[in-house]
């Protein structure tokens, strides 16, 4: 499937590393982004979860496979509503004019 979000954490670490699937659904980590060690693997695509390995290791000089697999989600709610949620209009009016300086409300035209 193209367009997967496929992303790694290495043990230990705050950063993650992601890459997107190509029109065959396959993906692949640039090899001087990954040292040797055990990785957490995500996968992002609306409408489905991951199912199948959750980890890779990987091994100096070796290449790491793992098989993604998707399933269709039982909660698609819970993937769409997973972003942080917006301000009200009015909250986000009121900030808009304090840093415009303006002293009258926006309003919606």
């Amino acid at each position: 499937m193209e367009g997967v979000v496929v992303s790694v954490k290495k043990d230990g670490s705050t950063v993650s590393i992601s890459v997107v699937t190509d029109g065959m659904g396959r993906y692949s980590f640039p090899a001087a982004k990954l040292e040797p060690g055990h990785y957490a693997l995500k996968i992002r695509a609306i409408g489905y979860d991951l199912d199948g390995a959750n980890a890779a290791d990987v091994k100096a000089g070796a290449t790491a496979t793992a098989d993604v697999e998707l399933s269709p989600t039982k909660n698609l709610a819970e993937q769409l509503t997973n972003l942080m949620p917006d301000p009200s209009l009015a909250t986000l009016a009121k900030l808009c004019a304090k840093s415009s300086g303006r002293t009258t409300p926006w309003r919606r035209s």
